[in-house]
């Protein structure tokens, strides 16, 4: 009940021919484990008609002695009976475990290949998913699918059969009997589809509304010192709360209506067997009907119950499995970023162009139009402008995370368009305004898979600032970092950051607001530190303070966000900073009224 409907829905979205398709050849070992469960579950639907054989037989031997009834044929009917159920509980048990151990590799092979999508699929694709919606992929919809297929997708086939050989079987024994039980099942089985038809739509919005859920929630979690200063738990609450009651009733109506599936199929079926059993006590009473077949009948009867009451129960999860299976299948589609590992770059040296580069990230709104530059290896370039002018956009663009609507990226003549991302992570290290520190040591997060030598790691920690702060730590570098053990200030995440960038000698260097937060000792030190690090390396800062601004060699100076155009102003340029004689003090550039003019 409900049955055809379903299958109906998974042929015509092809889910599960792709998670075949995806599985490959070691399909066939599910289809022969489903193929030996489908065999026993055939053995033991004769059961019950050879034990109606065998009552009949027991029946003559005790009331008609003198029948010429062999007692040798009602042994063997006993013995065929052993045996078939024997085979039917040695096939089920080895099917069942290969079928779990199966669906547990094909989870680990999922969740894999979805690390590896990971990846390799664009940035810009990763910026387009929440949390909510990538989070349950690993938690919940994986465990889901091998749940399917170690239960569900073995049970369909081995149920649906079970349901037409019992059938088949039930119209042998007595067709009027099965004419009598059939005579409930369309009304169920419209009802179960109408039922079906109206819980589509609300298993969907579930699944929507639960990604919603998972986003908001984290963003509580991330951001609830945020919520507390500036006062929000209370906006912030009642968000949550009008998300949750959504998508409440859309939870409850879906498995309202789903869950009434499962009921009206009981009453149908009781209703079915108890017209069966009236009309079969009829039917002996008046001599058209021997005992045997009667128990073997009503045995029958009860044997499908549970298919058809387990078929309609499965709806509920294969509805939503199907759903979560194609969405991870369609992740696992996504275009990937190419590879470009042919491309190679021989003797660079890491200098770094922008030519003519537009891009933004809605269409028709470019944040950077028109962008030209120059940044030679040994020289220090900043990326100044307000907020929102496009700064953290142009590092994207240099580490090929996005790529330019019109003009190119060029790294020593090369376009980084057509470089992998080894190939570019190899050549440029950045540092970003939120940098990444997973829980481990700080050894382990500034050296990181690395063999580096702790001469080469003092070194570079005290051009960088970091060494006053391992000084400050317990346990130095081997003390454990992270959210869960220590948590450490933006600052010094920046500072780990920016030395695990140093530590991979890299061409070019971009900081992305790295001095931001430090105080100005500790940010003068590492200003300090860098030039003597940084020497013969292209170095690319974004900022806004005035002293890392004038410390530079040259400024590029961003307006951003799609401001007018203006002949005789452009909205970037480049120009030599000017350093004052006093040591340690420095001004804004001058910048020559000569520039050439561009659009903004």
């Amino acid at each position: 009940m409900g049955v055809r409907s379903a299958w109906s829905e998974i042929r015509n979205v092809a889910s599960l021919r792709r998670l075949e398709r995806y599985i490959g050849a070691d399909v066939r070992k599910l289809h022969l484990y489903a193929s030996i469960y489908v065999v026993a579950t055939v053995v033991v639907s004769f059961v019950p008609y050879v034990c109606g054989k065998f009552l009949n037989e027991i029946i003559n031997l005790e009331f008609y002695p003198d029948s010429d009834k062999d007692p040798q044929f009602t042994f063997m009917l006993l013995v065929a009976v052993i045996v078939m159920l024997a085979i039917w509980a040695t096939a089920s048990a080895f099917s069942a475990r290969k079928a779990t151990l199966f669906s547990l590799s094909i989870t680990r092979r999922l969740r894999r290949d979805l690390n590896l999508k990971m990846m390799r699929v664009p940035v810009s694709r990763l910026d387009t998913m929440s949390d909510g919606e990538f989070t349950p992929m690993i938690s919940t919809w994986i465990p889901s699918i091998g749940r399917m297929l170690s239960t569900d997708y073995i049970g369909f086939f081995a149920w649906g059969t079970m349901i037409a050989i019992v059938g088949v079987m039930m119209l042998v024994t007595s067709p009027l009997l099965f004419l009598t039980y059939l005579i409930v099942l369309p009304v169920s089985a419209l009802a179960s589809k109408r039922i079906t038809r109206m819980s589509t739509k609300d298993f969907r919005l579930q699944l929507d509304l639960m990604e919603g859920l998972n986003t908001k929630m984290s963003d509580i979690v991330s951001g609830h010192r945020t919520m507390k200063t500036e006062r929000l738990e209370e906006s912030v609450v009642k968000d949550f709360e009008d998300a949750n009651a959504e998508f409440t009733k859309a939870f409850i109506r879906s498995r309202t209506r789903s869950g009434a599936i499962g009921p009206l199929t009981w009453m149908m079926v009781n209703l079915g067997y108890v017209f069966t059993v009236l009309n079969g006590t009829v039917m002996m009473a008046r001599g058209t009907l021997d005992p045997g077949m009667f128990l073997s009948f009503m045995v029958y009867v009860r044997m499908i119950n549970k298919p058809m009451l387990g078929l309609s129960a499965m709806y509920d999860s294969l509805r939503t499995d199907v759903d979560s299976m194609k969405r991870i299948l369609d992740f696992l589609g996504s275009e990937e970023a190419p590879s470009h590992e042919d491309f190679q770059v021989e003797g660079g040296r890491g200098r770094l162009e922008f030519r003519d580069v537009t891009f933004g990230y809605t269409e028709g709104k470019p944040v950077i139009r028109s962008l030209s530059f120059n940044a030679e290896p040994g020289s220090v370039t900043a990326i100044a402008g307000r907020t929102g002018s496009g700064k953290s956009t142009l590092t994207s663009l240099i580490m090929g995370f996005y790529h330019p609507w019109s003009g190119k990226v060029l790294i020593d003549g090369c376009d980084v368009g057509e470089m992998s991302a080894g190939m570019i992570s190899s050549r440029v290290a950045i540092v970003l305004q939120d940098p990444w520190i997973f829980e481990g040591t700080v050894r382990e997060n500034v050296v990181y898979n690395r063999e580096i030598s702790q001469e080469r790691l003092d070194e570079v920690a005290s051009m960088t600032g970091l060494s006053s702060f391992i000084e400050s730590l317990p346990d130095g570098y081997d003390t454990r970092v992270g959210n869960d053990v220590m948590r450490i200030s933006l600052a010094h995440r920046r500072m780990i950051s920016l030395t695990r960038a140093l530590l991979g000698d890299p061409e070019i260097v971009i900081l992305d607001e790295a001095f931001a937060g430090m105080d100005p000792g500790t940010g003068s030190k590492a200003l300090g530190g860098l030039r003597k690090a940084m020497a013969g390396r292209t170095v690319i800062m974004t900022a806004h303070d005035k002293a890392v601004i004038d410390s530079a060699d040259a400024v590029v100076r961003l307006r951003g966000l799609g401001s007018p155009p203006d002949r005789r102003l452009r909205s970037s340029w480049k120009a030599r900073s000017r350093r004052l004689s006093v040591p340690g003090r420095f001004r804004w550039p001058r910048y020559s009224p000569r520039l050439p003019a561009c659009c903004p």
